[in-house]
């Protein structure tokens, strides 16, 4: 059970919605870190706004909701292959009307490795420890609109580039509390048009506590993130009105009954520095569910212990 309530809290990590600068939405999420490798599906969706401070074109703000499928897959205890796709629907709130987009974003494929694992269950020891190293690419399956407007550059489906993924996650548990650190780098290559989106570095650190009932777990957590989202490049030259740097409040509950995961998180800028202060991002709202797919061993073994129990 100390397994499987780790491997759901996956960082409760948080960039669901478009991430700034053209990047793919599966970024920096649930959907791609791992602390525990497991097979399971998932979906999650999350809302993300942001509201224009100047535009001459008459732009108020900007909707993101973005719903991520994702499968992984763990043929031993120290791997896992993960696939996520976006789907992304977009909406610019203009002063007389609203531009609406709605399309697939870059696919993310990722490989979760599990470096160090020791649980104090069985043991005398009252901490454990977890380490996973991480890396993938993303593939350029979604759609790249450049827009006229300025500001709107920073909002694509898709940056029509092959990018790379690298992450770390840690966790330390003692009793019923986890401590969990992560941080990930997405390097963004230069596309067909001559456009580099700006490199993404991200940390995060957060706690969570675990109280079980009956049949099921609950868990609250609570913990702070910070961005930063380097310019884009276009032709070798800096889009000024790109680029943010950012820290957010970030709290949620888990709740986790027989294989299944339900959850919702929230964010909150405390700071930022988002296209040269040209736009404000607003808090996101993320709902989650997933389903761990137990082996048939697994299952087997249960089964007959279950029985010489009877």
């Amino acid at each position: 059970m100390y397994k499987i309530i780790i491997a759901f809290m996956c960082c409760f990590s948080s960039a669901y919605a478009c991430d700034f600068c053209g990047c793919s939405p599966s970024v920096m999420n649930s959907d791609l870190l791992s602390l525990q490798p497991q097979s399971s599906v998932g979906i999650n969706t999350i809302y993300k706004g942001y509201q224009y401070k100047n535009n001459e074109n008459g732009l108020t703000k900007s909707h993101l909701v973005s719903t991520n499928l994702s499968v992984a897959y763990a043929p031993k205890k120290w791997v896992e292959l993960r696939s996520t796709l976006p789907l992304i629907w977009m909406m610019n709130q203009y002063k007389n009307t609203n531009d609406k987009t709605f399309g697939i974003g870059d696919m993310s494929i990722v490989s979760n490795f599990k470096v160090l694992s020791k649980s104090p269950i069985g043991t005398n020891k009252k901490v454990g420890h977890t380490l996973i190293f991480g890396f993938g690419i993303e593939l350029p399956t979604g759609k790249n609109k450049i827009s006229a407007d300025n500001q709107l550059q920073n909002f694509t489906l898709g940056s029509k580039s092959v990018d790379f993924l690298f992450s770390g996650v840690y966790s330390m548990s003692y009793r019923k509390w986890n401590i969990i650190g992560a941080g990930l780098v997405k390097i963004n290559t230069r596309n067909k048009d001559k456009v580099r989106y700006g490199h993404l570095y991200s940390i995060q650190i957060g706690s969570a506590y675990t109280h079980t009932f009956k049949n099921s777990q609950l868990l609250p957590n609570l913990g702070i993130r910070a961005e930063i989202q380097q310019k884009n490049l276009h032709n070798t030259i800096i889009q000024n009105t790109s680029g943010s740097y950012a820290m957010f409040l970030q709290y949620g509950l888990d709740y986790n009954i027989k294989n299944w995961n339900l959850g919702f998180q929230v964010l909150h800028p405390i700071s930022q520095n988002t296209a040269a202060n040209s736009i404000k991002q607003q808090s996101n709202f993320l709902l989650k569910c997933s389903y761990l797919i137990q082996k048939k061993q697994k299952k087997v073994q249960a089964e007959s212990f279950e029985n010489q129990n009877k």
